[in-house]
């Protein structure tokens, strides 16, 4: 009985706690874009990351460009080592008919369009902020568009 007694007693006082307190804590080390875009600082570092992302980091993104442009071409010859380059074939023979059979150039794409939006995002949050340095804000809008 002493046991059955220790036992419902345990249950008791541990549903009894509650973990609301840990629970409710703001989260660290997120941005959000209603916050963000307030000061000079932060739309100098979204505009740093608007030139970053023109060249990223992947290494397939960074050589498609290349490969779109210069496979078709006499520039590059399709199928000269002896790799498998059967996710060129559609490339080089003009085959390309979207995500169905080519997912590397989506990649490509995505890439391009995530710098726009980004630039996008940078233009119309600049013009939300209270940032009074007209100088300041006519540089990083005309050089986000720019990239853009």
């Amino acid at each position: 009985m002493k046991i059955r007694n220790l036992i419902l007693l345990s249950i008791l006082a541990v549903s009894g706690t509650s973990c609301a307190d840990f629970l409710d804590k703001p989260i660290n080390g997120q941005l959000n874009a209603d916050s963000y875009y307030m000061n000079e600082e932060q739309c100098k570092t979204a505009l740093l990351g608007c030139y970053r992302s023109l060249m990223p980091v992947e290494w397939n993104k960074v050589i498609m460009f290349r490969i779109i442009t210069d496979e078709c071409t006499d520039d590059m010859w399709y199928g000269n080592t002896t790799q498998d380059a059967s996710n060129y074939y559609p490339i080089c023979h003009y085959l390309y008919e979207g995500k169905s059979n080519y997912d590397m150039l989506d990649g490509f794409y995505q890439q391009n369009f995530k710098t726009i939006y980004n630039c996008n995002l940078l233009i119309s949050k600049l013009s939300e902020s209270a940032i009074t340095d007209t100088k300041f804000v006519n540089q990083v809008n005309a050089e986000a568009k720019f990239i853009r």
